[in-house]
């Protein structure tokens, strides 16, 4: 009875330890996205001798966490029509600038427009264009006067290190947000005022979370490399950051395109190339280990299933041999779940990515761990159908060792093999250098390495 009991207080503390960390990991997600507003900036255009005036969004960069006076945003939310750099200022509060917008009927019957812009420049920060891309890629990088003390700079990560399927954050100030109203009024003619705050404090920030579609090229655009994500966007938005659930930078929110505004975000490398071209510093961002989701349902289907057994055994008022061995079986088929638990655990990024190529996962990519099994079988973490054609139900594996990626086949029935059509034997470590193909059964299920 007595192991019986220090086997449920070990089952226990796993459990809580769970638990915790988990809501750690939760905790912090949260925490790192919030975090990342404060390094978000609306920046306004303005030439009040043309009557121009547009916004967008930007961020910081350099130490990151820290007060900077470096931002980054779109080329196309400082310049005009003409291509020409429009003075540009930082939003700092939200009664910095406000629009009237008036349409009236005059006496001869013709509807007449005018546009009225409020601004208090005491509550902007003037700032310089250090460089500008051409339109495409469509960077920017400006400079303030002074340290802007409530805004902070955000760590980038390089684009490659994402995933399909990721989830992320656009945060930025969608025109669609700012407040209007509407006042009438006659006086021998009939008009309407449309007043329009231009919101820039912190905490008008908008989050529109989503997950990452595909990465693709727009040959409209110069073949620009880009980010197509569900988080939506708008208007107001270009020049703002798509973060990860750390509060990396991973992409600069640029377009909408479609009815939908499927939302197109330019790859973060483009401002670190102009940043790196400009001797600027940044930050880029260190991985840290998150428990995953699936820690806290493993932990209490550990935990139930160990107290009902333990509870049945101990309603037994003397424990026998047979109750003892029960115990014993119990014990190691719990701790060897425990270790395959741990094992998934500890895997970490290798930086090793595989990208399909042909079959079913075709133009998809995805991250390479310690191990990473491949095969039909519910066990299997790179799982094909159960109706493909070729690939066996516990194929082969995908395994880092001292930062090398090796294959291993199975002895698979339709066989793993090379581009060049060798195939791998059965049991033996084939390394896959970068930029190798390799196939599942037949040239019909391929994957490329990269990193």
């Amino acid at each position: 009875m007595e192991k019986g009991k220090n086997l449920f207080w070990k089952i226990l503390t796993i459990f809580l330890l769970c638990t915790v960390l988990g809501s750690v990991s939760v905790s912090a997600d949260e925490s790192a996205v919030n975090k990342a507003r404060n390094g978000v900036v609306r920046i306004a255009a303005i030439d009040e001798e043309k009557n121009y005036f547009a916004t967008g969004t930007g961020f910081g960069v350099g130490k990151s966490g820290e007060a900077t006076d470096t931002f980054v945003t779109n080329r196309h939310v400082v310049v005009n029509e003409d291509g020409n750099i429009v003075p540009t200022y930082i939003i700092l509060s939200d009664d910095a600038i406000r629009i009237d917008f008036t349409e009236y009927v005059d006496k001869n019957g013709e509807i007449q427009n005018a546009q009225k812009i409020n601004i208090d420049y005491s509550k902007l920060e003037a700032c310089t264009v250090v460089d500008i891309s051409d339109e495409y890629p469509d960077v920017a990088i400006l400079k303030t006067e002074k340290i802007i003390s409530e805004r902070v700079a955000l760590s980038l990560m390089h684009t490659d290190d994402t995933v399909e399927a990721q989830k992320v954050y656009a945060l930025g100030f969608p025109g669609d947000a700012d407040e209007y109203s509407d006042a009438y009024d006659t006086d021998g003619q009939t008009y309407s005022v449309c007043r329009r705050s231009i919101f820039g404090a912190v905490e008008s920030i908008i989050s529109t979370d989503g997950t990452i579609s595909r990465f693709t090229t727009l040959s409209w655009a110069d073949n620009n490399k880009v980010i197509q994500s569900t988080a939506k966007i708008n208007h107001g938005n270009s020049g703002g950051p798509l973060i990860t659930e750390d509060g990396a930078v991973i992409g600069i929110n640029t377009y909408g395109i479609g009815e939908s505004f499927y939302s197109t975000s330019i790859y973060i490398d483009y401002a670190m190339d102009m940043l790196d071209a400009n001797g600027i510093s940044y930050d880029l961002y260190k991985a840290s280990f998150h428990f995953p989701d699936w820690a806290l349902p493993l932990g209490i289907f550990i935990l139930a299933a160990a107290v009902i057994g333990i509870f049945l055994i101990s309603r037994q008022k003397k424990m026998n041999e047979e109750h003892k061995e029960e115990i014993k079986k119990l014990e190691a088929e719990l701790n060897k779940k425990l270790n395959e638990w741990q094992n998934h655990v500890k895997q970490k990024d290798s930086g090793y990515r595989i990208n399909g190529i042909s079959g079913v996962f075709v133009k998809r990519r995805f991250a390479i761990g310690d191990v990473v099994t491949v095969g039909r079988g519910n066990d299997c973490q790179l799982r094909y159908p159960a109706d493909t054609n070729g690939v066996s139900g516990m194929h082969c594996k995908l395994v880092v060792k001292d930062g090398k990626l090796f294959v291993i086949d199975y002895g698979s029935t339709y066989g793993t093999f090379l581009e060049k059509g060798d195939r791998i034997p059965k049991d033996v470590y084939v390394e896959l250098p970068v930029g190798a193909k390799i196939y599942f059964g037949s040239k019909e299920q391929g994957f490329q390495i990269s990193k």
